[in-house]
């Protein structure tokens, strides 16, 4: 993970129906991990600038509008 740019995780949360992995770095960003991919190489950064994020929630029921 450290060449992805993260390095200590506050928080996790699963979508277990669209199998990401969503969780709260400490340097303040929210950021995904695709289950789906191979070698779970596709992390992606969502939200950025926070501060420090501690805890993250997924309601996978409602999912995107």
């Amino acid at each position: 993970m450290a060449s992805f740019g993260i390095r200590a995780v506050e928080g996790l949360s699963l979508d277990w129906i669209s199998k990401n992995l969503y969780f709260t770095e400490n340097t303040g960003f929210v950021g995904v991990i695709r289950l789906k991919s191979p070698h779970f190489q596709d992390v992606r950064r969502l939200i950025t600038d926070l501060g420090n994020p501690r805890a993250i929630v997924v309601n996978p029921y409602v999912g995107y509008a």
